[in-house]
């Protein structure tokens, strides 16, 4: 966890700007106390971004409004 909280504040440093942590990374206590200048939402708004991309699809399914796939590269390749 350390090496994370050093290389977000040398990035931090390096671009400026609002330091911002989502995802369920956010919902880490440890990370939370090791990095109190940055914004954490609450942890029911920090889930996991894999439900988040699934959600996004099933919404996008119930529309119609997925595009077909263009990968042509097996999963096994």
């Amino acid at each position: 966890l350390d090496a994370l909280v050093d290389k977000t504040r040398a990035a931090h440093s390096a671009l400026g700007g609002s330091l911002v942590v989502t995802g369920g990374v956010a919902c880490n206590s440890r990370l939370r106390d090791k990095l109190p200048e940055a914004y954490f939402p609450a942890p029911r708004h920090c889930s996991d971004n894999a439900a988040m991309v699934a959600n996004l699809a099933a919404l996008l399914a119930r529309e119609s409004r997925l595009a077909p796939d263009p990968l042509t590269t097996p999963a096994f390749a």
